[in-house]
């Protein structure tokens, strides 16, 4: 079957038959023509991923059925435990959210820790995470030649700056320096890149 073909039979994504088959849970033969072939158990295999990921089984454990190391009844028991888990931290938060309509109190008037404390000792009883607050924060980009090439910048740049300052104010001439006094001046410039990125670090 061709990918078509495993997209009407599915109705999967092209992008999620060949991220199931990147991750290794199918495996297409190919034609001459170069085109991916999939086979009937290609296909039962992604109709068992589509329903388990549709009850919300991570990848993860259909990888371990997959490759046999673990069991598809043990798998559905903690699922199970899990939704049971879910369903009752979606009844409490559904009991605060009465309470707070109760009160019938603005935001600015929003006794916050009171209900609070309510739910970190609901989640420290039971173990949950539903209530933890996940995502609100400022996205981290690690970009290491992007930060490299930012502080060579930032050291030439103070280091023109010492040098003219030098220049200007003490009339030094640069071009008689000695190697000591670059060596000196790319400290300087180092040193206080080092007082701008503490300062922010502490900010």
């Amino acid at each position: 079957m061709t990918i078509k073909e495993m997209e009407t039979m599915t109705g999967m994504e092209r992008a999620n038959i060949r991220f199931y088959e990147r991750e290794g849970l199918v495996s297409p033969k190919r034609m001459d023509n170069g085109y991916r072939d999939y086979s009937e158990v290609d296909l039962q295999i992604l109709l068992r991923i589509k329903l388990l990921r549709s009850l919300h089984i991570s990848l993860d454990e259909i990888k371990a059925l997959h490759d046999g190391s673990r069991d598809l009844a043990g798998t559905i028991s903690r699922q199970i435990a899990k939704l049971d888990q879910e369903k009752q931290d979606v009844s409490y938060a559904q009991d605060v959210c009465n309470a707070i309509q109760e009160e019938k109190v603005s935001f600015a008037d929003l006794d916050a820790k009171k209900y609070l404390d309510g739910i970190n000792r609901a989640a420290q009883e039971t173990g949950s995470s539903y209530f933890t607050v996940k995502g609100d924060e400022l996205p981290q980009v690690f970009h290491p030649w992007r930060r490299y090439l930012a502080r060579m910048f930032d050291i030439f740049l103070y280091r023109v700056l010492w040098s003219a300052f030098l220049a200007f104010a003490f009339h030094v001439n640069l071009a008689a320096r000695s190697n000591w006094g670059n060596i000196l001046d790319s400290f300087v410039a180092i040193g206080h890149l080092f007082d701008k990125y503490l300062f922010e670090w502490e900010c």
